[in-house]
C-alpha cells in the first residue's frame, strides 16, 4: 500500500475528494453541485484547513494538560500549538493514511500506530461509500498490542454556514465550559426539554464549543438558498456530539464522538460518556450516514 495525494469518489451525483496523505481527510464533498462539507483547499492539513471532514482517533477532542493516567500508566501527549496546553483530536488527523481500496463509489484507507506518543499500538481504518443520495463514513480502531488500551473515535465534519440555515437535533444535556479555556468541560447541565434551543435554530444565534450527551444520534440541516437538506444519522458508538459553532464565525461542526471531552481525566462518567477500553484484538467502530436531498 502506498500513500496518495488526492483521490476521488465519482459516482452518480456525488463528487468526493479525499486527501489520504494529509490526515485522511475528506477535502471536498458535493452532491448535485451542493457542498455537503465546506471545501478545504488542496494541500492543506486539517489543522490549518478549518474545513472538510477528518477522523478523530485514538481519542476525540481535548485531553486536559495533554496527560492522563490509565491502569496505573501515566501518558503524556503532543499538543498542537494552537490548542496548548491540551492535546487535541487524537493522532490520525496529523498522520498520513494509506489507501487500501479505491473505486468510483468506495474507498478504504488505514493508519497504523506502533507506539510512541500513544504507547498502545493500534490500526485505524476509514471506509467511505456513496450511493444514491447517501454518503457513509465508517471509522474503526483496533487494538493491535498486547495490553488493554483506552480508545475513542469521532468524525469532525465542517458544514457550510449560510444565512437562512436551520439546525435541528435533540439532546438530553450538555457539558458547560469555561470561556477562558474552550472545550474543557467544567460541569454537566440538562436540557429541558431535550429539544430546548436546538429546533430550527439559526447557527448565527449560537456560540458553542460544547459536548452534548444523550443526543438522538440524528440531526438535520436545512438550507434556504439554495434549498437543500442534510440529514445525519450516527451509530450507537457515536453516543455524544460536539458542536463547534463560534459566535460571528464561519464554522459549523457537528462532530459525532464516542466519548466526551477530557473523558480520560473525568471520573464517574456514565458508560456512554467514557472512553472505551479495548482488549488486544478488540475493535471500536462508529458509522455516520449523511442523506441529502433537494426538498420540493
Amino acid at each position: 500500500m502506498e500513500t496518495a495525494d488526492v483521490c476521488t469518489l465519482q459516482s452518480g451525483e456525488w463528487h468526493v475528494e479525499i486527501d489520504a496523505a494529509r490526515g485522511g481527510q475528506v477535502r471536498v464533498c458535493q452532491w448535485r453541485g451542493h457542498d455537503v462539507f465546506s471545501p478545504a483547499r488542496r494541500g492543506a492539513w486539517p489543522e490549518t484547513a478549518g474545513a472538510g471532514c477528518f477522523p478523530l482517533v485514538p481519542f476525540s477532542n481535548r485531553i486536559r494538560q495533554a496527560a492522563f493516567s490509565y491502569l496505573g500508566q501515566r501518558t503524556c501527549l503532543p499538543a498542537p500549538e494552537f490548542a496548548m496546553p491540551h492535546a487535541l483530536h487524537g493522532l490520525g488527523w496529523r498522520c498520513a493514511w494509506s489507501l487500501q481500496v479505491s473505486g468510483p463509489d468506495e474507498l478504504v484507507m488505514v493508519q497504523n500506530n506502533a507506539g510512541g506518543a500513544w504507547p498502545w499500538p493500534y490500526a485505524a481504518s476509514q471506509h467511505l461509500t456513496v450511493q444514491a443520495n447517501r454518503l457513509t463514513l465508517a471509522l474503526s480502531l483496533k487494538n493491535t498490542g498486547t495490553q488493554t488500551m483506552p480508545a475513542g473515535i469521532g468524525l469532525h465534519p465542517y458544514f457550510p454556514r449560510r444565512p437562512g440555515l436551520a439546525l435541528s437535533l435533540e439532546a438530553e444535556g450538555c457539558w458547560q465550559t469555561d470561556g477562558a479555556d474552550p472545550g474543557i468541560p467544567t460541569y454537566w447541565s440538562a436540557l429541558h426539554p431535550p429539544t430546548d434551543g436546538l429546533r430550527n435554530v439559526s447557527p448565527d444565534t449560537l456560540d458553542l464549543d460544547n459536548c452534548f450527551t444523550g443526543w438522538s444520534r440524528t440531526a438535520r440541516l436545512e438550507y434556504a438558498d439554495p434549498k437543500f437538506r442534510i440529514d445525519l444519522s450516527a451509530s450507537a458508538a457515536f453516543s455524544n456530539l460536539v458542536i463547534y459553532c463560534p459566535a460571528g464565525g464561519e464554522s459549523l461542526c457537528l462532530e459525532p464522538v464516542s466519548h466526551v471531552n477530557d473523558a480520560a481525566n473525568l471520573p464517574g462518567l456514565d458508560a456512554w460518556q467514557q472512553m472505551d477500553s479495548l482488549e488486544p484484538g478488540d475493535c471500536l467502530t462508529g458509522t455516520l450516514s449523511i442523506d441529502v436531498c433537494e426538498p420540493a
